[in-house]
């Protein structure tokens, strides 16, 4: 009897524990989508597709896209930079200069070179025969488009540029230029847009993005961009204009004093030169406030926070708001007596042109693309710009030797019998 009741306790306890499994199998169903945010819908037939995560876009430094400025008269496509090079148009001739000053060295000289672009390893620049680009390391020049433009920008995706009243684009390399805009009086990048300006003759001018129905800003007195950031001065006020966002407008809470010839953007505020001014005057755009901040000023180029400008020739550096000014360099660095050789072409290069003190290396000289004779080299006139930081020697084959002597950069220029054929490389020491 007691073998009966024990079997029967022992089958009412596993029928207990059943219920109760199920029990808690049925709560933990229900409570799922709460606990693990699971959403349960009815099935299709077809796997649920997994959200793909949403990229992260990262913008590239502004200091990468220098000459973005827009098509104002800022910087008049005179000054472009990368890395800590300020490429600049000075007295003819295209300059590098380092942004803490130091050696200036000619990249190229005699030239009537406008609309200065640098991306990658190339110097981009407009004449009144096209679209030019030169190469900053072997300095080897080339028309990669014969199309004159009134006014260039390069990215990565091309080059845009005005021809008259036409917005044109071509390669990087100047192939396959075609129309894109038609009937425009200006353009600049923003972001992965190009803004389009039309002049209307009875209220001033319109901006549109190219490919929109319609101008997103009206009645503008003068615009610049800056990454994805419109700002304009319109009739109604002055606007920012966010190009990530449709182009919405944000009213900023600024008057300026006197008409504006050029509007740039910094970090803390709007930096601009008026109308037959030579001085240079902020407004901060948190509260309107508005002062001079240089004076007697030739020409103006903003870089961030930063001023790039040049005065009575000499070029300076200094902060948005005027202070920390930095002389950086005063024009073109002396010439010296040409060479003998008659040519049209030379290139120099070097295995490194960064030593250590008391390392050497021999440089590589081409004459009209064809190594330099023994004859040649010494028929050719070298210059060294700091001759305390390297010294240059001919070994036995006459070739011509750079010995590093302390820490430093220095420029050596080989130039032949006219002023406008020479060759330069920038030696650096540390």
């Amino acid at each position: 009897m007691s073998e009966n009741t024990d079997t029967t306790r022992i089958t009412i306890n596993i029928k207990h524990l059943a219920s109760i499994l199920a029990i808690c199998l049925g709560v933990m169903l229900i409570m799922s989508p709460l606990i693990f945010n699971v959403k349960i819908t009815e099935s299709d037939g077809n796997p649920t597709p997994v959200p793909t995560p949403a990229p992260i876009v990262t913008q590239p430094p502004y200091h990468t896209t220098p000459n973005e400025v827009g098509c104002t008269d800022a910087g008049k496509g005179r000054f472009a930079l990368q890395g800590d090079h300020l490429y600049y148009i000075d007295q003819g001739a295209i300059l590098r200069q380092s942004v803490a000053g130091g050696t200036t060295a000619i990249m190229l000289g005699n030239t009537d070179a406008d609309n200065l672009n640098i991306l990658g390893d190339y110097l981009y620049y407009t004449t009144d025969q096209g679209i030019h680009r030169l190469n900053i390391y072997s300095l080897n020049q080339e028309l990669i488009c014969d199309i004159p433009a009134k006014s260039m920008v390069v990215r990565s995706d091309g080059i845009f540029f005005l021809c008259d009243r036409a917005l044109m684009y071509c390669s990087k390399e100047g192939k396959n230029a075609q129309l894109v805009y038609d009937n425009i009086d200006g353009f600049a990048s923003c972001g992965d847009d190009i803004i389009v300006s039309v002049t209307n003759p009875d209220y001033g001018t319109d901006l549109w993005c190219m490919g929109s129905g319609e101008p997103f800003a009206t009645e503008v007195v003068v615009f610049t961009v800056r990454d994805n950031i419109v700002c304009a001065e319109t009739s109604g006020g002055t606007y920012l204009y966010d190009a990530l966002a449709d182009y919405e407008a944000t009213a900023l809470p600024v008057s300026f004093e006197l008409i504006p010839s050029d509007i740039m953007l910094t970090d803390s505020g709007i930096v601009y030169m008026p109308r037959n001014s030579s001085n240079v005057k902020l407004i901060d755009t948190q509260n309107g406030y508005e002062r001079t901040i240089i004076e007697n000023v030739d020409e103006l180029f903003c870089l961030n926070n930063y001023i790039i400008y040049k005065e009575s020739g000499k070029l300076y550096s200094c902060l948005e708001n005027g202070w920390q000014i930095r002389y950086l360099a005063n024009g073109l660095p002396p010439v010296q007596a040409p060479g003998d050789l008659i040519c049209s072409n030379i290139t120099v290069s070097a295995s490194s042109d960064t030593l250590a003190p008391d390392q050497s290396t021999v440089l590589s000289v081409l004459i009209d693309s064809e190594p330099a004779t023994e004859l040649q080299l010494r028929s050719l006139a070298v210059y060294i710009k700091d001759n305390t930081v390297i010294d240059l020697t001919r070994n036995e084959k006459g070739e011509l030797v750079v010995t590093a002597t302390e820490k430093g950069q220095s420029i050596v220029r080989i130039s032949g019998s006219e002023s406008n054929v020479f060759a330069e490389i920038l030696i650096t020491v540390e």
